[in-house]
């Protein structure tokens, strides 16, 4: 999820841990992303620094790369830091990924 008019993620994602999740992610934009995982424990991480060229898809790349991490036996910090790693690399294209850019797409 992401923190859009909620406030303080934190009560939300520890009520989803709490009810089975094992990982709970919310994105704070330029300020990263916060999780809870299973043990109740907090994490968070900073946002990749970028010169943002536009935000869109950010989130779900943030999300694969949590995930992906995740599947191949991560942790929640090495996770939340591959989907930091995975979103910059959206943020910094017009497209959805940098590989459209060089293709020439409009």
């Amino acid at each position: 999820m992401n923190a859009d008019a909620i406030g303080d993620p934190l009560p939300f994602l520890r009520t989803v841990v709490d009810r089975g999740a094992s990982l709970a992610v919310c994105t704070l934009g330029a300020d990263g992303a916060v999780a809870v995982d299973a043990a109740g424990r907090e994490h968070r991480v900073a946002a990749v620094p970028v010169e943002v060229v536009d935000v869109n898809g950010a989130g779900d790349a943030f999300l694969v790369g949590v995930l992906d991490a995740t599947l191949d036996g991560a942790e929640a910090p090495e996770a939340l830091a591959a989907g930091a790693r995975h979103a910059a690399t959206v943020l910094t294209t017009k497209h959805l990924h940098p590989v459209l850019d060089e293709r020439g797409t409009a």
